[in-house]
């Protein structure tokens, strides 16, 4: 599996989440915290669910006396320790929901502060190029005025023909 590239304006939750959690914690809350959640995988393990699921079928089948032992201890051990070390993942499971969602609202900002900076920026820019079409089409009909200017300057004028001129002219044509 491929890992996305990190932003740097953007935190994964994960890190957050455990920055938040474990700052402060000694060692001892650190171990705990290691053994907590790994205890909690197993428990979310399926075979756990069939374990407690089997053991009860087949105490049944056992004398009354280890049926007592093996309810009491399965049942308080199970009110006594794992409900609440669920309950501590759980904590810490919402830890981390409300560090990715803090993630999630930031990000989103970020993209919506730059969605905005480009939208200010593509304004700004078609305003600049409604201007640069405005200064071509000036530059373009002042070219078009100096061209005629010029050409009319370059145009030899025309001379008055003198009368010996006409005259030659009519009798030649």
């Amino acid at each position: 599996m491929t890992e996305t590239a990190q932003h740097p304006a953007v935190q994964h939750p994960v890190h957050l989440r455990i920055r938040r959690h474990r700052d402060g914690m000694g060692r001892i809350g650190k171990a705990n915290d290691w053994l907590a959640t790994h205890l909690a995988v197993v428990f979310g393990v399926c075979w756990t669910i069939w374990v407690f699921f089997i053991v009860p079928i087949v105490a049944y089948f056992l004398p009354a006396g280890l049926q007592g032992h093996i309810f009491f201890f399965s049942s308080g051990w199970i009110q006594l320790f794992a409900l609440p070390l669920m309950v501590y993942v759980g904590n810490k499971l919402q830890r981390s929901s409300d560090a990715q969602s803090e993630v999630i609202h930031s990000a989103l900002s970020h993209i919506a502060t730059v969605s905005d900076q480009n939208k200010t920026l593509i304004e700004q820019n078609t305003e600049l190029t409604k201007q640069g079409h405005a200064l071509i089409a000036a530059n373009t009909a002042l070219t078009e005025e100096v061209r005629a200017a010029i050409a009319v300057k370059a145009t030899p004028a025309k001379r008055l023909a003198t009368k010996t001129e006409r005259s030659s002219e009519r009798g030649t044509g």
